[in-house]
């Protein structure tokens, strides 16, 4: 099994000149800051759905029957080629066995939320989340997820590694067939944590593990870790939940 964590993350963020200027959004404090503990699995839905560098800029307009994806001058449609290649790009992304993904804020194809809806007029009608995000998120709604803008501390980049890395720590656990004793010590190491991250479902954790007693060991762990994945993917208190999978 690979000693590292795979993470995936908006191309550019590494330092790759996809934008449609040419140029790129290095973030040092990702690159560096994850250090030998990730290995990152790039994508950039731009240009891996076909379209060139440089490139005319796309925004997101709100429709009838939904947002699209369209180029900001000539008004091209771009909306079925980038859910045509999601679909494909999704499917391979579950080979990876990702641990989490950090997306480029603002951006009409990663980001998370804030992003600009526009309307025919051209005035911003409303704000969600970017089309490969929403997809993103859809397909895999228990990873923990983050925009680089939320990562800019040291203090929130160790939460999200401390959510990534308790995920990897149970597959490894549930993958080696755990015992209730393991179970019961995986716990007490990550109690704190879930507590803080979502308290609603550590104490529903808690109460899972004080009435198993003769409940059959296997359907202890599935329930235990749809619950885990449930808390780890939430948003800390304090912060707006992410969007599931919708514009």
């Amino acid at each position: 099994m690979d000693p590292k964590i795979a993470l995936g993350i908006s191309a550019c963020l590494l330092g790759e000149k996809v934008r449609y200027d040419g140029r790129h959004k290095l973030d040092r404090r990702l690159r560096d800051g994850f250090g030998q503990r990730v290995r990152w699995v790039p994508v950039c839905p731009e240009v891996e759905c076909g379209l060139p560098v440089p490139r005319e800029p796309i925004h997101l307009v709100a429709a009838r029957g939904g947002v699209r994806l369209e180029t900001l001058e000539t008004g091209v449609d771009l909306t079925g080629r980038m859910k045509a290649w999601a679909r494909k790009r999704l499917a391979a992304l579950r080979a990876e066995n990702l641990g989490g993904f950090v997306f480029k804020a603002r951006s009409p194809s990663c980001g998370l939320e804030c992003v600009e809806i526009h309307s025919r007029s051209g005035a911003v009608a409303r704000r969600g989340a970017g089309l490969w995000a929403a997809a993103f998120t859809a397909r895999f709604p228990l990873l923990p997820v983050a925009e680089e803008g939320r990562l800019r501390t040291r203090a929130a980049r160790e939460d999200f590694c401390r959510r990534v890395f308790a995920l990897r720590r149970w597959r490894d656990l549930a993958a080696r067939g755990g015992t209730r004793a393991a179970l019961l010590d995986f716990h007490a190491r990550h109690k704190l944590l879930l507590a803080a991250q979502a308290p609603v479902l550590a104490r529903a954790l808690e109460a899972l593990l004080a009435r198993m007693g003769n409940t059959r060991l296997e359907a202890v762990f599935d329930r235990y870790g749809a619950l885990l994945a449930r808390a780890l993917a939430a948003a800390p208190p304090g912060v707006k939940e992410r969007p599931r999978g919708s514009t």
